[in-house]
């Protein structure tokens, strides 16, 4: 069993709640069965992508396996693993505040930065005071395990929509140091084994790095941390205007209106032969930022889902749920207000986002490139997957994104503590199936794959501004696979 690699880690790992607290098999069960029953009520996507039946076998395949006691971490990665079978983006697992706050003042963490693809790991930036592991450096093991049993171990705790591989992988990397720590314990120093540029295999350990000195070094290394980051940023190049969203969470609609316009007005000024709309690393945000976007493209998708519905407007019982009474005020105005019971003993969304469409002063009517990764997701990746369908000749280019190709459970949520372990839920309400052709249960898929971290994020840009694949249809290099797949 993979928690068993715990064991493997020695005398220099250092010791947090989550790894030195034992819990009693029984309780672990009581939390398990009350996960179970919050999903089961609450979950508006709960079968997806897999049925009811599927569900309840990995729950007893879940109990067959209790041991008498377990620490923390280990409750952690078992429950973590119950809720990515259900494969939905918005569901996850955290650890209690007081739990992760520990963890971050008293360990210390990996000092580098990883890129992932499948079972390959290498040196994204590294932090130690080892000059040896330079950007690119592959790793084969760390502390005497071996990348290929790391990933295995850590990817349940990453939840994306559907078969999305490559949106677990994207948060695998961002969050590699911290649930390396979470999972296989914190230490003071690291042993590394990696492959020289002679493709020599050679060993060095590096010293972890506390929190503060983590951030810190982040900070210099990436300036774009340190600041605010910009919702919508535009500019030309070589006659192409450049539209790139990084947020769908940067400003009311009214700003996001602004925007759009401004940048269509100065790409007609200019005669801008093409646009490029890059939404790599979008993790979405306020609904109808996306309505705004594809109306930027002369589209208007009324009728984009096929159904926004919830289980119930309200809750059975507010017994875990976190602000209790803020979420019955809450959920009294969606029963009266927001939904209405439908003929499926569902309830079904008034639609109110019709009005977020506008008529921009200068719509963009030429050929369009979307620039995708796996970074991209919910509200983000819904755009990708409706200008997919609704545009004609538009072409993707990049990584499958990690939000779903048919739609994805969000909106309203409920965040629960299980009682015994202290765990957080998150638990989206909202199913939003979206209206696109075919059933690929996956994330949106590109047209081009050109994978970042294969060619570094601007050569992605780059690509898209120079390739002459655009010039004609019939001559661009489509993927005959994720083409068929996902049209």
């Amino acid at each position: 069993m993979v928690l068993l690699c715990l064991a493997a880690l020695g005398s220099t790992a250092q010791q947090s709640v989550l790894h030195h607290q034992r819990l009693a098999g029984d309780a672990y069960l009581h939390d398990l069965h009350t996960l179970v029953s919050l999903l089961e009520s609450h979950h508006g996507g709960l079968t997806r992508y897999l049925t009811i039946e599927r569900f309840h076998e990995c729950i007893t395949d879940e109990e067959s396996y209790l041991p008498d006691s377990l620490t923390l971490a280990e409750a952690y990665h078992r429950l973590a693993s119950v809720v990515d079978a259900i494969r939905d983006g918005h569901t996850w697992l955290m650890p209690s505040e007081r739990q992760a706050m520990n963890l971050l003042y008293t360990c210390a963490f990996i000092p580098f930065s990883i890129e992932v693809s499948g079972t390959e790991m290498k040196i994204e930036q590294n932090f130690s005071d080892c000059n040896e592991l330079v950007v690119g450096t592959p790793i084969i093991s760390i502390d005497g395990l071996e990348v290929r049993d790391i990933v295995k171990a850590l990817l349940p705790y990453f939840t994306a929509d559907g078969y999305s591989l490559s949106g677990k992988l994207g948060g695998l990397e961002s969050q590699f140091w911290w649930y390396y720590g979470v999972h296989f314990g914190c230490r003071t120093t690291h042993n590394v084994v990696y492959t020289d540029p002679q493709g020599i295999q050679r060993e060095t350990e590096v010293h972890a790095l506390k929190m503060n000195d983590r951030i810190n070094d982040i900070n210099e290394v990436y300036s774009r941390y340190s600041q605010n980051e910009v919702a919508v940023e535009w500019w030309l190049e070589n006659g192409v205007g450049i539209l790139k969203v990084s947020t769908f969470d940067g400003g009311s609609l009214k700003k996001y209106k602004r925007w759009f316009n401004e940048a269509l007005t100065a790409f007609a000024h200019h005669g801008a032969t093409r646009m490029v709309i890059d939404v790599r690393g979008n993790g979405g945000g306020r609904e109808g930022v996306e309505n705004l976007l594809l109306s930027c493209l002369g589209v208007d998708c009324a009728d984009k889902y096929d159904a926004v519905c919830i289980r119930s407007p309200k809750a059975k019982s507010y017994k875990y749920i976190q602000q209790p009474f803020k979420r019955r005020c809450e959920d009294v105005i969606y029963q009266c207000i927001e939904f209405k019971r439908n003929d499926d003993a569902m309830w079904e969304r008034r639609e109110r986002y019709r009005r977020s469409f506008f008529e921009p002063k200068h719509p963009f009517t030429r050929p369009v490139s979307v620039l995708i990764d796996r970074n991209t997701f919910s509200g983000a990746a819904e755009f990708a997957a409706l200008v997919k369908n609704n545009v004609p000749d538009v072409v993707l280019i990049g990584e499958e994104t990690c939000g779903g190709y048919q739609g994805h459970t969000s909106g309203y949520a409920y965040r629960a503590t299980l009682p015994h372990t202290g765990f957080s839920i998150h638990i989206p309400r909202v199913y939003f199936d979206l209206n696109v052709a075919g059933d690929y249960n996956g994330g949106v898929l590109p047209d081009i794959q050109v994978v970042n971290s294969d060619t570094g994020f601007d050569h992605v840009l780059d690509f898209a501004l120079t390739g002459g694949w655009w010039l004609n249809p019939s001559q661009r290099p489509f993927n005959e696979h994720l083409t068929q797949s996902s049209r």
